[in-house]
């Protein structure tokens, strides 16, 4: 059974971390887990910036996938830092707490009795709360869930980020803004934290020496530039354009968008676009299509004028290369960049005849 989530524990956490981080306080473990990546990266960025052996130091250590070792991670952790008093090693998305496993159950031995020289700190996307690995974390060191904040919690956040800038921002601005980070019109799948960041920080600069922010601001700075990448990206898998589809590709790597969020929005879109067909042959109005999905008129246009482009076997391929890719990036067949590449050239190139 997977681990429970509890959304509500992120912000309380946090300030309990920094107030025993100032007190001296430190953990042999850190887990910070859940679907947002940005919250994540900020507890750990924080943290790794408070324990002063920041990247590049000779005892900062990085491992990154499944295929790292836990006999390799505990003899780094048993060896003694080199002039200094803390070694930190820093772990992400090793799998290690998602699923039972030698490395995770070696892990978990190892926080029994771990050194007091070393720090670890796990990021991970998903967890499992079942496993030796996740108990001895939650039980000897600190996690932390960053599954994203939703509701009346976001805007609070929003309006918060403005407010310790010196700035008020107007409800239907908040709300837009909030509309954006959850996907709006476009109907994105969860929540990007990191999208909304980088839009608050435009808006900062742009409204710079007033104070309030409205929304006509927002109209004016920000846009939904992720799914306008994703919707020409399907655009041109439907035209089977694979020079355009691998360019728009390597142009949203270069804009710091995880390959995984670009393949959850691609599955998104095939889905709505089988789901569209079908009800249409239902005979169903684009209004009644509207409310039976929640999606946009634009996006069921967009859909309908897409589907022309397949037969009911080709999308039903499309879908299992999605399925396929996921599946080698998370084994570790691939890594998730070629895996979600090799998908795109395989839909656009080498998709069969229906």
């Amino acid at each position: 059974m997977a681990y429970a989530k509890k959304t509500s524990e992120y912000a309380d956490k946090k300030a309990r971390l920094d107030q025993e981080i100032a007190e001296g306080k430190r953990y042999p473990c850190y887990l910070f887990y859940g679907e947002e990546a940005y919250l994540r990266a900020q507890l750990t960025d924080g943290l790794i910036k408070k324990l002063g052996v920041p990247e590049g130091d000779i005892n900062h250590t990085r491992y990154n996938g499944p295929e790292t070792s836990a006999d390799e991670v505990i003899e780094m952790a048993m060896t003694e830092p080199f002039f200094a008093p803390l070694r930190v090693i820093y772990l992400k998305n090793t799998g290690w707490f998602a699923a039972a496993g030698e490395n995770g159950t070696k892990i978990a031995a190892y926080l029994k009795e771990p050194a007091s020289t070393a720090c670890l700190i796990f990021q991970e996307s998903s967890v499992n709360g079942s496993t030796s690995a996740f108990k001895a974390a939650n039980r000897e060191g600190f996690t932390v869930n960053c599954d994203p904040p939703t509701g009346d919690l976001l805007k609070k956040w929003i309006s918060g980020r403005f407010h310790a800038n010196g700035m008020k921002i107007e409800t239907r601005a908040a709300d837009r803004l909030y509309e954006l980070a959850t996907g709006g019109a476009s109907n994105e799948p969860r929540t990007d934290m990191n999208l909304l960041e980088q839009e608050m920080e435009k808006l900062l600069s742009y409204c710079y020496g007033r104070t309030e922010v409205r929304i006509a601001d927002v109209e004016a700075v920000c846009s939904d530039t992720v799914m306008d990448r994703v919707f020409q990206l399907v655009d041109c898998m439907a035209e089977r354009n694979g020079s355009g589809a691998c360019a728009l590709y390597q142009e949203m790597l270069a804009n710091k968008v995880e390959p995984f969020r670009m393949l959850a929005l691609i599955v998104r879109q095939y889905n709505n676009i089988l789901q569209v067909r079908e009800l249409q042959r239902a005979h169903l109005s684009s209004e009644e299509i509207r409310t039976r999905l929640s999606l946009q008129p634009f996006l069921i246009r967009k859909c309908t004028e897409w589907g022309k482009r397949y037969t009911d076997a080709q999308l039903v391929q499309v879908l299992g290369l999605c399925a396929e890719s996921e599946r080698n990036a998370k084994r570790g067949r691939m890594t998730d960049v070629a895996a979600i590449e090799s998908l795109i050239v395989e839909s656009t190139l080498g998709m069969r005849t229906a």
